[in-house]
């Protein structure tokens, strides 16, 4: 046994408790800054407030979720490999991590001062702290999974994802049960920015604890020379060329990604309009809309993982699939309240199968000496994710948000038939 592999042994456990604890408060904090439900409700009551601003809700709300969940896979790809030469990484592996913790804390700032500085200044300020939030994500989140790769057994994965994603959501649930009601009394914007800060110092303390991590030395086999970034790009995209299955999973992958032309978000911002939401109402459905998503997610999770082990991931996907296209649906022919909420639960399952496809398959078949190139390789198939949602957003603006949702069913029913067709189980390769 190599000394390396003696030593991450030794430090094994510890370190998987870091990395648990690090996914409890993280899932803390996503529960609360949620771009799919969340973040609609707090632009609608910004556009209500600034009428010349609702000709463009789905599309302000769309843009944000695109900077939340769809940049930084394009981001991964263009950073991949980049720590590849280190053999010490966790310094600059934290610098990336605590540049987009600390963005978080300056949108909650600049929420709570939002009546001093205006709504346009207030959104350039926005959306341009979540860019710098998703660059730093996407240029931290190969070296990451790497370290969970090589750090966490296989066998031990499945519990530390389904275990911390669900510990973490339940408790984020907790908090905006808790938080609306000790807020409502502030009024728009304080009561979200309260919202934001609390968010902010869970992603904080996620932080410091993985800032704790015990990092092993890479050995001489494990790093590679370091590479301008056309040489970086060009040996990643070979991996497509050289690995045929990894190519078959990523072409799959694309296609389940351009589900996102349609998402929770669009489900949520049309409840707004429907229901006529404003106010403190508006504040409580945002709330049962957050609670209804992340709580199915942190509910599905372990279930999907258990799942997973019996049926392989491949049928996973299907689940995963057909779990969005009743999701579109439902919020198609959704009429009332607890229909739209109905509609984000089966959409907390369909998230969970997929984000356990999306680490778990990669992960599964990535060669050890390079994994970071194959997990941005990995987050080319985010790259629809990164314009789809605006598409959508601009249609449903200018005709109806249900042309969106039906394409987005046609779509998971079409990367259902792909995954069947090209996707092998890892042990089938």
């Amino acid at each position: 046994m190599p000394p390396s592999d003696a030593i991450q042994q030794t430090h094994a456990g510890y370190n998987f408790r870091c990395h648990f604890i690090d996914g409890v408060f993280s899932l803390i904090g996503y529960s609360i800054f949620n771009a799919h439900a969340i973040m609609p409700g707090f632009i609608h009551e910004l556009v209500v407030r600034h009428p010349y601003l609702q000709p463009y809700e789905n599309r302000l709300v769309q843009t944000l979720v695109v900077l939340f969940v769809g940049v930084a896979g394009p981001v991964s790809f263009l950073t991949a490999g980049l720590s590849e030469h280190l053999t010490e990484r966790k310094g600059w592996f934290l610098r990336w991590v605590f540049t987009g913790r600390f963005t978080v804390l300056a949108i909650a700032l600049c929420t709570l001062a939002m009546g001093w500085m205006g709504a346009t200044v207030f959104l350039t300020l926005l959306y341009s702290l979540v860019l710098v939030r998703a660059v730093a994500a996407g240029t931290s989140m190969p070296q990451w999974l790497d370290f969970i790769g090589r750090q966490i057994p296989e066998e031990k994965r499945g519990v530390l994802f389904g275990g911390r994603d669900a510990m973490g959501t339940l408790l984020g649930v907790a908090v905006l049960a808790a938080l609306p009601h000790a807020t409502k009394r502030f009024g728009f914007p304080t009561d979200f920015g309260l919202l934001f800060l609390a968010a902010a110092i869970a992603f904080l303390i996620s932080g410091l604890v993985l800032s704790r991590m015990r990092e092993v030395p890479y050995q001489a086999e494990e790093t590679r020379p370091r590479a301008p970034l056309l040489q970086r790009l060009r040996r990643t995209l070979g991996i497509l060329r050289e690995d045929k299955p990894y190519r078959m999973l990523m072409i799959a992958m694309v296609f389940a990604s351009m589900v996102t032309v349609a998402n929770s978000s669009m489900i949520v911002t049309k409840a707004n309009r429907l229901l006529g939401l404003a106010g403190p109402e508006l504040t409580a459905f945002a709330g049962k809309a957050s609670i209804c998503q992340i709580a199915s997610y942190a509910a599905f999770m372990p279930l999907m993982g258990l799942l997973a082990g019996r049926i392989g991931y491949k049928k996973l996907a299907y689940i995963g699939c057909l779990a969005a296209c009743g999701t579109m649906l439902l919020g198609i022919f959704a009429g009332g309240e607890w229909t739209f909420l109905s509609a984000l639960v089966i959409g907390g399952a369909r998230q969970a199968a997929m984000v356990l496809i999306g680490i778990n398959l990669p992960l599964a078949l990535a060669r050890s000496d390079r994994r970071p190139s194959y997990i941005g390789l990995r987050s080319l198939c985010m790259l629809p994710a990164a314009f789809m949602p605006l598409i959508g957003g601009s249609i449903a603006d200018g005709f109806d948000p249900d042309i969106v949702l039906w394409a987005a069913a046609v779509f998971a029913l079409l990367a259902l038939v792909v995954f069947y067709l090209l996707v092998r189980e890892p042990e089938q390769r």
